[in-house]
């Protein structure tokens, strides 16, 4: 072909790509982009076409990893962008490290590469890790963090690997969505644990599996289950593969294993057969797509063994289900168990007996309500429901009536109220700031020739993490909650501990309603300030400042020892 005749018909493809009202955005993707310099396919990954055909305003899919869809997603985002001139877009990735890396590896290679996205319409897009322009759009990649959602409005908000984010951001991104009319959130992650992130979303939504018919006629979803797999050599029933050992592996012929129908035990043709979505509860409002690993062929039976094997080596079975079958997790280590709630929780009315002066420590969560307990170290006795305007009069009253020795409250981000309580009590209840930080200082400011504290940080993991291997040890007694029994269970289960690859592990909320959790949490640093105190009490001298106690000593010398300190919060 003449070479002038193919760079001009080169340049018509970039003024005007193949696109109608019509087209879908899976043929859109395939006309008009490349994958490693061929013609985009979605062969052997045929269920991806119905996911980036849907533009759904609310749209979950629960997946395993490595089955191309960040890929797709990518282009169905810049596509959205590229079809429809003037919109904008959130493409958000759990933490900022995680967006660097797809930003730089992945969507600036794609938006580079792509002529699609580089038309004439503007001469020098603006683009960089956190921006990219297509013409007069704009594609946002974030990291699910405050900063980055407080000045971007947009159009649609494509969220990757949810559960690994932090849940209370991810309500400030929706809010960027609220002057566009179309308004589209579509969330893509492995699962973590059931009932959490993306897992819940899948349940709460239509629910749709990619099913298989046999040549009996038969539909299903196959399954990583014996009833849905031929596995000659393994003898014995087990309903569990994952609990099988190297030894019973082994003894599998893996060339002879293949997925089969569970009515007629034929072989399933898994890359040829007749396959299609089905929603099991299609009146839904919300849109949910799981994909299993027998949803495409290229997952075979033998890697999946492997796996297993690998991931028992590494203890980590979790990472097995999550990422390798696409399951979500039951792990009584990450979130605290009914069954350990109601083994320590006592329905019997506490006697006044029971609170003993010089032995009795307050948590206090603050928020417009404020929620209080008041306990000794192995004890939770009293819970208490206060509107933040009586919060300082009430602990004030508590504190003289029943001699505690030391509370605590979180200082943000009601820093005031805070401040107000430690001066009322004369700092027996002191400011508690979390932190990620492994060591626990006190924080102090200088008054004339001494050092004053005016508060301490606590590392957040650590204090939820002692309260919830007190629950599943059993060691703590709860009482003295009357009315509030149910209210205790929801806020100490609305919590997940989440271990993510290069991360500290972290507590995130699953719907907000933690606030007995989180005094429970500052009522154990209490005790732990407590002790930290005692043991160094031959280093503090106390004085009065403004009406309120304060510790203090000359400028320079620490009034305790950064490691001990930090030793007892933890």
């Amino acid at each position: 072909m003449n070479p002038h005749l193919t760079d001009f018909l080169a340049g018509l493809d970039e003024r005007f790509p193949d696109d109608s009202t019509l087209m879908a955005m899976s043929e859109w993707i395939i006309r008009n982009t490349k994958l490693r310099q061929r013609p985009f396919s979605f062969k052997g990954f045929e269920f991806q076409r119905q996911i980036v055909d849907d533009m759904h305003p609310d749209l979950t899919c629960m997946k395993l990893s490595q089955i191309g869809l960040t890929e797709v997603q990518m282009r169905k985002f810049f596509g959205f962008l590229k079809r429809n001139v003037g919109t904008a877009g959130i493409f958000s990735m759990p933490t900022l490290p995680m967006r660097d890396r797809l930003s730089q590896t992945r969507i600036k290679t794609m938006i580079e590469g792509e002529a699609i996205f580089n038309g004439p319409l503007v001469a020098k897009p603006v683009r960089h890790k956190g921006l990219y322009q297509v013409d007069e759009s704009y594609g946002y990649i974030t990291g699910t963090t405050e900063g980055e959602a407080t000045s971007i409005s947009a159009d649609i908000l494509f969220e990757d690997e949810v559960d690994l984010a932090d849940q209370s951001m991810r309500s400030l991104f929706q809010s960027r969505l609220q002057g566009s009319i179309w308004k589209i959130t579509q969330r893509f992650s492995t699962p973590t644990y059931l009932g959490y992130g993306i897992d819940a979303a899948y349940q709460a939504s239509d629910k749709h599996e990619w099913f298989i018919r046999c040549g009996c006629g038969h539909r299903q979803v196959p399954i990583f289950h014996p009833r849905f797999m031929c596995l000659p050599g393994l003898r014995g029933d087990h309903e569990d593969l994952s609990k099988l050992g190297q030894e019973e592996v082994d003894a599998i012929d893996m060339d002879g294993v293949y997925v089969r129908c569970e009515k007629c035990s034929r072989p399933l043709d898994l890359a040829g057969g007749h396959r299609e979505w089905i929603a099991e509860y299609p009146s839904r409002r919300a849109r949910g797509y799981r994909v299993r690993p027998f949803s495409i062929a290229t997952i075979t039976i033998p890697y999946i063994f492997r796996m297993l094997l690998e991931y028992q080596r590494k203890d980590n079975m979790k990472g097995w289900h999550n990422t390798v079958i696409g399951e979500a997790f039951n792990d009584s280590n990450a979130r605290i168990s009914e069954e350990d709630l109601v083994a320590i929780m006592d329905p019997r009315r506490v006697e006044p007996g029971e609170l003993q002066m010089n032995d009795l420590f307050l948590g206090c969560d603050v928020g417009q309500t404020c929620h209080v307990i008041i306990g000794k170290p192995n004890a939770l006795l009293e819970f208490h429901q206060v509107p933040q305007a009586e919060i300082v009069e009430f602990i004030k009253g508590r504190v003289e009536s029943l001699g505690i020795v030391q509370g605590a409250i979180d200082m943000y981000p009601y820093t005031p109220t805070a401040e107000a309580i430690r001066d009322a009590t004369n700092g027996i209840v002191m400011p508690m700031a979390y932190s990620t930080s492994k060591t626990a200082p006190a924080i102090k400011e200088a008054v004339n020739e001494f050092e004053v504290i005016t508060h301490y940080t606590i590392n957040r993991t650590q204090a939820l993490d002692l309260v919830a291997k007190q629950c599943r040890n059993r060691s703590w007694q709860i009482a003295g909650y009357g009315p509030f029994a149910s209210l205790v269970k929801t806020h100490f289960r609305d919590m997940i501990r989440i271990e993510a690859p290069d991360e500290p592990p972290v507590w995130n909320k699953i719907n907000g309603d933690d606030h007995f959790l989180h005094a429970a949490a500052l009522q154990q640093s209490a005790v732990r300030l407590k002790a930290g105190i005692e043991y160094s009490a031959e280093q503090r001298s106390t004085v009065f400042i403004g009406g309120g106690t304060r510790l203090f000593q000359p400028v320079g010398r620490p009034i305790f020892r950064g490691a001990d300190l930090a030793g007892v919060l933890r």
